[in-house]
């Protein structure tokens, strides 16, 4: 027969600071400075005449100075007292505007450090963490459901010590399927696998098959269904059939057990009052293998 198909339930700009070479900066001379001495017959013995300090003075010695003489090799250009070339600096290489600024008013850019406390600080040892603790053994028993396996978890634990349930309403097959895959990964799967799963759609024998490729060292326990919905039959042959070819697979006749109890469910015919969940934990503990 064909599977039913109902699906389930519910900048700053800066100035050119760069400083002018010495050999092509130009000095502040005086006018007089121009002047040129003409050859004498006792060259060592100074000018008669006295200089005027003044820019008067400058300007008259300009108009007394012949205009083609030749200074001799003695003669030396007169300096203005407020220059010369041994006071200009020397060039600099490279200069930025943080090498102006004072630096005791600047504040260290974002992520510099203290150098002197580098240098006189001891880096201390670093002691390697320990390594975490080892997780949880898992528990005995990992009971795998829906929404009804979920009304009924409280009863569960109460009766079954160390059971670790994941339930979740409206999951279906291959969600369950994923859960097992992820709770192998991480070692958290117990040795015993309780699963409730179907109520929300078909399952077919490629998805069983598939969970019990996953666990081939474990016991795998289903707990067939009661649910008005046309794959509930379907379902429950599909568990039946796949029980029967594994060994490590056991079967737990829920449809069997709740047959003519209709006050145990609620008005939809499958999910649980407490009397309900009371008798399906009871009836899932007194059925586990070993």
């Amino acid at each position: 027969a064909a599977p039913p198909t109902t699906d389930p339930q519910p900048p700053t700009s800066t100035a050119n600071l760069e400083a002018t070479p010495a050999s092509s900066t130009s000095q502040r001379i005086g006018v007089a400075a121009i002047q040129t001495v003409a050859p004498q017959d006792n060259p060592a013995d100074p000018p008669s005449r006295p200089l005027a300090s003044s820019a008067q003075a400058g300007t008259d010695l300009l108009a007394d100075a012949p205009t083609d003489a030749t200074p001799t090799t003695d003669a030396e250009p007169l300096q203005d007292d407020t220059a010369s070339v041994a006071s200009l600096p020397s060039p600099v290489p490279s200069l930025k505007i943080e090498d102006l600024l004072d630096p005791a008013s600047t504040p260290p850019a974002s992520g510099d450090t203290d150098t002197a406390a580098d240098t006189s600080t001891e880096v201390p040892t670093e002691t390697p963490e320990p390594a975490p603790p080892p997780p949880p053994p898992p528990p005995a028993f990992t009971a795998i459901g829906d929404s009804v396996m979920l009304g009924a978890a409280g009863a569960l634990q109460s009766i079954i010590g160390g059971i670790g349930i994941d339930a979740e309403v409206s999951r279906h097959v291959d969600p369950a399927i994923a859960i097992i895959t992820d709770y192998l990964q991480r070692g958290l799967l117990g040795q015993t696998v309780i699963l409730h799963i179907g109520n929300n759609g078909p399952m077919y024998d490629e998805q069983f098959d598939a969970i019990m490729e996953l666990l081939p060292d474990r016991t795998v326990v289903f707990v067939n269904l009661r649910v008005p919905r046309d794959w509930q039959d379907w379902n429950n042959d599909i568990i039946a059939a796949g029980v029967a070819q594994h060994q490590n697979a056991f079967l737990i006749d829920w449809h069997a057990a709740s047959d003519g109890k209709p006050t145990i469910f609620w008005d939809d015919g499958y999910h649980l009052r407490p009397e309900g969940a009371d008798l399906y934990a009871n009836l899932i503990a007194s059925n586990l293998p070993g």
